[in-house]
């Protein structure tokens, strides 16, 4: 396993908002102070690898960061 990766866990979630609870599609996610990141899926899902601690930031058009 590459160094880079141990001590990373695998977070899954759903990106929703108040006006559409069934997922938002295409909302980015990023990892603070990285290069890293990923796109949710037509549903909302996402899937990213992240180390513990870290802080994710959602963006998304017409939706504040």
């Amino acid at each position: 396993m590459p160094a880079a990766l141990l001590g990373q866990t695998k977070l899954t979630g759903k990106v929703v908002a108040a006006t559409e609870p069934n997922g938002l599609p295409g909302v980015n996610i990023a990892i603070k102070g990285t290069n890293s990141g990923t796109i949710s899926d037509i549903d909302g899902n996402f899937s990213l690898e992240v180390e513990s601690g870290a802080t994710l930031i959602f963006s998304f058009v017409c939706f504040q960061t």
